[in-house]
């Protein structure tokens, strides 16, 4: 049941690349989740609080987001292996073993999941180190996505551009577009974890300029702009 309700928020989206509409997108859906949760009052529900905490994170206030979802998990403690998002949060407010172990208990309910693996990655590394998130590496195959096989092996070791080529596989537009901002996300995110700032930001700025509307392109932009800032 909270899958099918969590799918809702993660479509793929595209609209324009312009910053003040998305902006204006997040804003009207944190207004409406602030709405919801305020006038429900003592009787909002657990998916109430998870969907707040999502239009917060999206919004870029990470410190409300984890309060939300922190209130879900209080109510519905068996959802957090699911809460993928809250170890997201967890990791941009420096909360880095919080969300390591967020992302070993997300891995036992979604252990496909590349992306899972990456943030698992970021924390280890900035938590101990870079060779100790490599040696603790989690596996995650068959994730059928482009150009996630590429970038499980990068975060291994080795160069980018195994990702870099990967994205110029995909054969439409609209796959080159999905590829080529995961590609910019997860070496933006390995760049990080491996004490890279400039590089970092490079590529999270790339990432953060995507057409595309959905929940992860809208956590590239809360990234790309806690990089510039120094976090």
């Amino acid at each position: 049941m909270l899958m099918a309700l969590l799918s809702l928020v993660v479509c793929h989206v595209h609209v324009s690349s312009d910053d003040g509409v998305h902006a204006s997108r997040i804003r009207a859906s944190l207004s409406l989740a602030e709405t919801k949760v305020r006038e429900a009052g003592d009787s909002a529900r657990a998916i109430d609080h998870v969907q707040l905490g999502d239009a917060q994170l999206r919004f870029g206030r990470v410190e409300e987001s984890i309060n939300s979802f922190e209130k879900a998990i209080e109510m519905r403690p068996e959802w957090e292996p699911e809460l993928w998002q809250y170890g997201i949060a967890l990791a941009f407010a420096q909360r880095y073993r919080d969300g390591r172990e967020l992302f070993e208990r997300h891995r036992r309910v979604n252990p496909h999941d590349v992306e899972n693996a990456a943030w698992h990655f970021l924390c280890v590394a900035k938590d101990a180190d870079l060779a100790t998130a490599r040696q603790l590496l989690l596996p995650a195959p068959s994730d059928p996505r482009p150009p996630m096989k590429q970038v499980l092996r990068r975060l291994a070791g080795g160069d980018d551009a195994i990702v870099v080529t990967a994205v110029t596989d995909n054969a439409s537009k609209r796959e080159r577009d999905s590829a080529q901002f995961f590609a910019d996300l997860y070496l933006g995110l390995i760049a990080d974890a491996e004490g890279n700032p400039a590089k970092a930001e490079q590529y999270m700025q790339a990432a953060a300029k995507t057409e595309l509307g959905h929940y992860m392109a809208d956590v590239a932009r809360v990234y790309a702009k806690r990089l510039a800032r120094g976090r």
